[in-house]
């Protein structure tokens, strides 16, 4: 069993290993400042949503390794997402700029369910 610390997204620290979101939001994974000035952790959580809501991941597939490194074709790294709100849905998009109106993935994660 592995344990992750979450932190509200926001408040990442070094020991992170998942975020928290509440509402809509946006994480660069290939940014060394991604949330709270620290690469972001490859785990998402959302609670206490308001309704359906969306988080789109940029530059999932050169993601930080670390503060400094970065994937190359030789890496994988494995996400997870968990929606534990008791009625709305997760709406998780990959995308390889932030904004981009046309994702390259998109997944629609039910209540109370993970990926």
């Amino acid at each position: 069993v592995t344990a992750f610390a979450v932190a509200s997204a926001g408040s990442n620290a070094d020991s992170t290993g998942c975020i928290a979101i509440t509402g809509a939001d946006s994480f660069d994974m290939n940014s060394a400042t991604c949330d709270n000035s620290l690469r972001c952790p490859k785990c998402f959580i959302a609670t206490s949503l308001a309704a359906d809501v969306a988080l789109e991941i940029v530059k999932c597939s050169t993601g930080r390794l670390g503060q400094a490194a970065t994937l190359t074709t030789n890496h994988a790294q494995e996400y997870t997402f968990i929606n534990q709100d008791a009625d709305n849905v997760l709406t998780i998009t990959a995308n390889a700029a932030a904004g981009d109106s046309s994702p390259l993935s998109s997944y629609e994660l039910p209540a109370l369910s993970s990926v």
